[in-house]
């Protein structure tokens, strides 16, 4: 039995898969606009989980003139607020702030990638690529180039249910604590 820990390689940030760069469409136009289908701005993305209702939705015919996103895909906020991060397990469409990654998954687990990419040293990395304007902006092409080490598939499936019981962990740590704040505001 090889109890060796698994070699991790050494990637860039491009070879996860499909960077997409997000698009709106055109405001000129409200026939763009609706309810069918998810879009996805800086607001409605955490620092790291799984992405949410969406604020905003957009027709079929906005949805049509913008990219649009394949689920499983990693949504990185790229102007601004750099490095939030969520999971999106259905199809969405994003606007220009954001670049997603549909992740090819015989290279990484989109859960992994999610976790990455909300990790404190790949916030730095993101950071430290961006240019230094009045609004810092990761562009795609540098953010593509970001260098990281991943281990196998199974590693990183490994290293994603670790995570999900110590986040589930301590969500049930914090419930617990709101319950006994309510209790005690009751004496």
């Amino acid at each position: 039995m090889n109890d060796a820990l698994p070699a991790w390689k050494e990637i860039s940030l491009g070879e996860l898969g499909n960077w997409i760069t997000g698009s709106t469409p055109k405001s000129s136009n409200p026939l763009n606009f609706g309810n069918d289908v998810d879009f996805v701005t800086p607001s409605d993305i955490g620092y790291g989980g799984l992405l949410g209702p969406t604020v905003r939705k957009i027709s079929h015919l906005g949805a049509s003139s913008v990219r649009k996103v394949q689920a499983p895909s990693v949504n990185l906020v790229c102007i601004g607020t750099i490095g939030k991060v969520a999971l999106a397990r259905r199809d969405v469409t994003t606007n220009q702030q954001i670049n997603s990654l549909e992740v090819d998954e015989s290279v990484a687990d989109p859960n992994f990638v999610m976790w990455l990419l909300s990790s404190p040293e790949m916030q730095e990395k993101l950071w430290a690529s961006a240019s230094s304007t009045t609004v810092a902006i990761l562009n795609k092409g540098n953010l593509e180039k970001i260098r990281t080490y991943i281990p196998n598939i199974p590693e990183q499936q490994k290293i994603v249910e670790i995570l999900g019981d110590h986040i589930s962990r301590l969500d049930a740590a914090l419930a617990d604590v709101k319950q006994a704040k309510v209790k005690a505001a009751q004496f």
